[in-house]
């Protein structure tokens, strides 16, 4: 993510991760959002899910390593996919970037 954002942010679009796990199976807190977003120095919006419904994302999503992307304002998904949680694949923000460039015409 760290490698991908700037581009994706320079090319015009917005970059935003909801981080709803963590650990496999415990909804995030204050503190690891905080330490996720300031270790790699990343240059996009950070969440996690609020705390009357945690894990909300990944329940929507069904597994972790889920990209959407989202055309703004009308806030329709114009392109998702689920990623490889076994690390046999890139990382979906890869393939989503990708996407990002073109549908932005860059």
């Amino acid at each position: 993510m760290a490698a991908q954002g700037p581009g994706i942010v320079q090319a015009g679009g917005k970059v935003v991760e909801i981080l709803s796990s963590y650990l496999i199976g415990q909804a995030t807190t204050k503190d690891q959002l905080d330490a996720w977003i300031t270790t790699p120095n990343l240059n996009v919006t950070a969440m996690i899910d609020a705390p009357e419904s945690p894990m909300g994302a990944l329940t929507a999503a069904e597994i972790r390593e889920t990209a959407w992307i989202v055309e703004m304002p009308s806030m329709k998904i114009v392109w998702m996919s689920h990623g490889d949680v076994a690390g046999q694949r890139p990382p979906t923000i890869i393939e989503a970037s990708t996407e990002i460039h073109t549908l932005l015409g860059k």
